[in-house]
């Protein structure tokens, strides 16, 4: 949390182990214990928030029966951890392009891998809609990209723009868009909301 603070007040550049150990109250030394360079820091704390989204979101997610309502609390838990995390994805916009070289590539990769995990799992529960007869038999992982997609543009317009409203807000009009799109019409089996 010490270096996510420094990070997000001062840039990936403009950051020092040293101002990280400041903060931390530890010493430089136990920070290179763990870590070989800044670059090596950042890359962790990015993997840890990404992974801790995902356990967030399986939590949200897995709580749920019916597909349709998984997709909801998908949307949801999506869009409430971004909201909550604000600073951090600051962070990861600003901090990622400054990364230069092999540590942005590593980072990439990183990130990539995570990515993919994240989309087999959404197709997943686009595939258990189809054969449970709530959506479309539309190609799952294409809905997922879509699905995601989505998120992501609504999550980047509101950390860009004026965030004065709650990024939550948008709920219900990416789940209406996407279940308009891909739900089969009075098919809706198993939403609470039928």
């Amino acid at each position: 949390e010490a270096a996510q603070r420094v990070f997000s007040t001062k840039g990936f550049h403009k950051s020092t182990v040293n101002d990280i150990a400041l903060e931390a109250e530890f010493g430089v030394g136990t920070i290179y214990k763990h870590f070989s360079s800044k670059e090596e820091l950042y890359i962790s704390l990015i993997e840890n928030k990404i992974d801790d989204l995902g356990l967030f979101l399986r939590t949200n997610v897995e709580a749920q029966n019916a597909p349709v309502e998984k997709i909801r609390a998908l949307i949801g838990a999506q869009l409430q951890y971004f909201e909550k995390n604000e600073d951090f994805f600051r962070i990861y916009i600003s901090g990622i392009s400054e990364l230069e070289g092999k540590v942005k590539s590593r980072l990439h990769s990183k990130i990539l891998e995570r990515y993919q995990r994240y989309l087999i799992y959404v197709s997943g529960i686009f595939k258990e809609g189809i054969e449970r007869g709530c959506f479309k038999k539309i190609d799952p992982l294409k809905m997922a990209v879509g699905l995601l997609g989505m998120l992501n543009s609504f999550i980047s317009y509101w950390i860009q723009t004026d965030n004065s409203e709650k990024l939550t807000i948008n709920v219900e009009s990416i789940y209406q868009l996407i279940i308009e799109g891909v739900g089969r019409e009075g098919r809706l089996a198993g939403s609470s909301r039928e």
